[in-house]
């Protein structure tokens, strides 16, 4: 059979988010020693796929564990009028193109800046497409993995607390945007260079507002730990420092009578006995029946970076 008549199409908006932020771990455990070996890269695979119907896409059969053995296309839109994004080289130049890859990656190990060698593997990795299915969320994974092998400023005392394939999810019409200008252009990635470094610059940000968060909320704990509040006033607030994002954080009385299941009356005492007590404080700009509430984490200083901290 042609590769047309076996050829794979995979839907550019069909990731999925949960399987590429946890990936990282599984791709360091399987990472063979010698990279150029490609064994630790295809027993990935199954891995990174849903586990509810195994060898499955959706409602489509497919091979994992193994190189893909048709064309593979990169499409958008709704059936009959798809967009083609990308092709893949043909299947029968899957394996001397992924040898290639692998042993440019254990040849570039040493003299090549960590930052550029990551958006390099990635764009390389996903360009051959050697799969199936997963090859995104494999490809993120190579992108943090040449980071987390390669950074300089890591030690034995510290942790990498942040990975970039969220921030790749996170933009992703744009990540698709400049992966698709690197692979249709005159092979000047410059720009999709400059953005996967802008990316791992985010991710470094984003980390870094988490953990703030974090702590925040610990030390809030900490210091109203016996603060006299009933169970269900404490139930407000672990569900406004819930979210990351402090915005999505506000307390309203509708809100906290739909999620602690009392009449809306019983919800506003309990928003102004908190407001009493200094716990929460209102918003200035809203009143009436748009009146909320933040919590008070009471922030005087910044959490440090961890260069500025010093080891004894």
């Amino acid at each position: 059979m042609s590769d047309s008549a076996t050829r794979s199409r995979t839907d550019c908006h069909g990731t999925r988010p949960d399987a590429a932020q946890g990936v990282i771990v599984t791709v360091a455990v399987l990472w063979p020693p010698r990279v150029a070996r490609p064994w630790g890269l295809l027993r990935m695979t199954p891995k990174l796929l849903p586990t509810v119907a195994p060898g499955r896409s959706g409602m489509r059969k497919i091979k994992t564990g193994a190189w893909r053995t048709g064309g593979m296309e990169v499409v958008s839109g709704p059936e009959g009028k798809q967009k083609l994004h990308f092709e893949a080289p043909a299947a029968e130049a899957v394996g001397p193109e992924m040898k290639a890859f692998l042993t440019w990656y254990e040849d570039s190990a040493t003299g090549t800046e960590p930052l550029i060698k990551a958006g390099l593997a990635h764009l390389y990795f996903v360009t051959i497409h050697p799969f199936e299915d997963g090859n995104g969320r494999l490809g993120r994974a190579v992108f943090d993995l040449a980071l987390a092998l390669g950074a300089t400023f890591h030690s034995k005392r510290t942790s990498r607390l942040w990975a970039v394939s969220p921030v790749l999810l996170k933009h992703r019409k744009e990540y698709y945007a400049q992966l698709e200008a690197a692979q249709k252009g005159d092979l000047d990635i410059t720009d999709w260079l400059s953005w996967s470094i802008a990316s791992v610059e985010q991710a470094c940000d984003d980390a870094r507002v988490c953990i703030e968060r974090v702590v925040q909320v610990a030390h809030f704990w900490t210091r109203h730990r016996e603060t006299n509040m009933s169970p269900r006033q404490r139930r407000l607030l672990e569900m406004a420092l819930a979210p990351n994002d402090p915005e999505s954080g506000w307390l309203t009385a509708k809100r906290a009578a739909r999620q602690t299941k009392v009449e809306r009356v019983t919800a506003s005492r309990d928003l102004a006995r908190l407001e009493e007590l200094g716990v929460i404080q209102k918003d200035p700009g809203a009143g009436g029946r748009s009146t909320r509430y933040s919590v008070r984490l009471d922030v005087k200083e910044p959490l440090r970076l961890i260069e500025e901290l010093k080891w004894n």
